[in-house]
């Protein structure tokens, strides 16, 4: 259930990088999605709110990662900084001033280290932990403790509406 899975402080977000090959709404970067640590309290990002009608109201200033018209075969990964045991993911995509930019076919996949190389040469393969499907806004796993080197948020069937990934929580 997603109250399993609601962040808490021990959602800490292990150390690593963000990356994505997905073209980006200028400004709405992946570094907004995953913020190593756990999110910071009194956020105050700097993308362009022109653009979203979320913004007119004012108030915390939290971004998201954006894409525009998301590709099959493209992702948002993160590459762990050394490799960690995952118990849990939870993921929120869409706003609800952008209903519709949610993934509507994807997966959520991990990799053990390869140790061959940087970046996501560093991943190795990736197994499906879970189907992302009907343009949910929260996806969730939870299961029996994953050695890992990386995350994957990969994109099974391209769409036209664009996509936002407000938050990924690894644990």
């Amino acid at each position: 259930s997603d109250v399993l899975l609601r962040p808490k402080a021990a959602d800490h977000n292990p150390p690593g990088a963000i990356v994505s090959d997905m073209v980006v709404v200028p400004t709405y970067e992946a570094r907004y999605a995953y913020f190593p640590g756990g999110e910071p309290v009194d956020r105050q990002d700097s993308c362009d709110t022109s653009i979203s009608p979320a913004f007119k109201a004012g108030g915390r200033k939290a971004c998201w990662f954006w894409a525009k018209t998301p590709m099959a075969k493209q992702h948002v990964a993160v590459i762990f900084d050394a490799a960690v045991e995952v118990r849990k993911v939870l993921l929120h995509f869409g706003h609800q001033a952008h209903k519709k930019d949610v993934l509507y076919r994807g997966a959520l996949e991990l990799a053990r280290a390869s140790g061959a190389g940087a970046g996501l040469l560093a991943c190795g393969g990736f197994a499906k932990l879970v189907d992302i499907t009907h343009g949910d806004s929260v996806v969730q796993w939870a299961g029996e403790p994953q050695a890992a080197r990386c995350l994957r948020i990969s994109v099974v069937q391209g769409q036209r509406e664009w996509l936002i990934l407000q938050r990924i929580y690894v644990n």
